[in-house]
């Protein structure tokens, strides 16, 4: 059983869980694994990103790995430029967490993230790594530092804006994260009516915090004093994206795949990929349009692999992860290109064209709890009587799904129904039950 390894790769906070001595270890296992392999590694804003990429570094050219080190970027852009060229990719990146967390996320060469059963035998290599020999001296790999690799990433990036000029006033929050310069090359100021950045520092310390897709109301709170017609949030590895339409209300990664299934993107086998959190309400649309939906575990990696796996060519999850088949990851950057092509080519607000999608009202849930309990309360009955008293009270409009967070010691539940007050009122209630449980566990 996985230990180090969560739903998307390693993670946890710095120096506690995430130590220079596992990024180091996590080096060499990678080594270990495929001898004499190319590798590419970059890293985000995070004051910690340059300790565990050097740590990260230095265990990998111990086993003779040669190393390109694209340094601050997005975690979509490393892996598009992992693919074709290099091994591996990795990333250091916690990316929604704030900045004393930190993560290494890892890509084949095809640009995927490694499944479960890879990740779990580079974690059986790190527990018994003193069983492994390093390599001579005349062996170890080289570094170089390869920042010009962005450039084609950009390219592609670019082409994807179909339109010389958007008449368009956008507004684009990217989290002080590994996207900020990334977005203003992409989105260059002469193409649009109006474009502004906020949150667009790389102060590591500042990623994540009170910005970002996951906390919108500054954006928000631009976009209609200021009378944009779209803002646009990433996280700070920018592999997912929120947003705020031209009348400020937000909208996420459900609707977002409402607007794609709306313009001219190619759908292979007419179906798309979820999650277990994606809203009933999508499920039903796509119903009345023939279409069918996977539901899948949750994580960007399970959408792409049952992409690939089965020939899906969209999918995407509620937090704003959302893939197609043009991308090796959510990416947050490729994805307000289209959005942006949706709205000049139908000539409608963001408002308009969400206006016809219904989502059920849902709430999502948080319970802290400590790791040392979190599989233990999510095991016992008690737990499950109290989601099957409330799930009761939903009378089967709606349901009910709870999870262990696998980057956070969290419970996540997420409360879906037609109706808004017995969605509040279960959520509540679980709230306080589940609260008064976990001191009994």
């Amino acid at each position: 059983m996985k230990k180090l390894f969560g739903t998307d790769g390693i993670r946890g906070v710095v120096n506690k869980i995430l130590t220079p001595e596992i990024a180091f270890k996590c080096g060499r296992a990678i080594g270990i694994t495929k001898p004499d392999s190319k590798v590419v590694v970059a890293k985000d804003t995070r004051i910690s990103g340059d300790m565990l990429m050097c740590a990260l570094v230095s265990g990998l050219v111990s086993q003779g790995v040669d190393v390109d080190i694209l340094d601050l970027s997005s975690t979509p852009a490393l892996a598009s430029i992992t693919k074709d060229s290099y091994d591996f990719g990795v990333m250091i990146t916690a990316s929604h967490n704030p900045y004393f967390y930190n993560g290494i996320k890892i890509f084949d060469k095809t640009g995927n993230k490694l499944s479960d059963t890879e990740e779990g035998s580079i974690e059986e290599i790190i527990s018994n790594i003193d069983k492994y020999s390093y390599v001579s001296c005349d062996d170890i790999g080289d570094i170089n530092y390869k920042e010009d690799l962005l450039y084609k990433y950009v390219s592609f990036i670019k082409s994807k804006l179909n339109k010389d000029f958007y008449n368009l006033k956008i507004c684009i929050d990217t989290a002080n994260g590994g996207a900020v310069e990334i977005a203003k090359k992409v989105f260059a100021k002469e193409k649009f009516l109006k474009v502004s950045f906020i949150n667009s520092s790389t102060d590591g310390r500042k990623i994540n915090q009170n910005c970002g897709a996951t906390n919108l109301e500054m954006l928000k709170n631009y976009v209609i004093s200021k009378d944009f017609d779209i803002g646009f949030a990433f996280d700070g590895d920018a592999d997912r994206i929120m947003g705020v339409d031209n009348k400020g209300n937000i909208f996420d990664g459900d609707d977002i795949l409402f607007l794609l299934l709306n313009s001219k993107i190619n759908l292979e086998k007419n179906t798309i990929v979820g999650t277990v959190m994606t809203n009933m309400g999508l499920e039903e649309y796509l119903k009345q349009k023939g279409i069918n939906l996977k539901r899948v575990a949750v994580g960007d990696k399970y959408i792409k692999q049952c992409m690939v796996t089965e020939g899906f060519s969209l999918g995407g999850e509620s937090s704003g992860h959302i893939i197609t088949n043009e991308n090796c990851t959510g990416d947050a950057v490729y994805v307000t290109t289209q959005i942006l092509n949706i709205l000049e080519e139908s000539k409608k607000s963001a408002s308009q064209l969400l206006e016809k999608f219904y989502k059920y009202p849902s709430k999502l849930l948080n319970i802290e709890v400590e790791e040392s309990i979190k599989n233990r309360l999510m095991q016992s009955s008690f737990f499950w009587d109290i989601i099957k008293k409330y799930e009761n009270v939903l009378n089967c409009e709606g349901r009910i799904y709870a999870r262990a967070s696998g980057t956070e010691p969290l419970i996540r539940i997420l409360i879906e129904g037609k109706n808004l007050k017995d969605v509040e009122f279960v959520t509540n209630g679980l709230d306080c039950d589940i609260k008064k449980f976990k001191k009994l566990v």
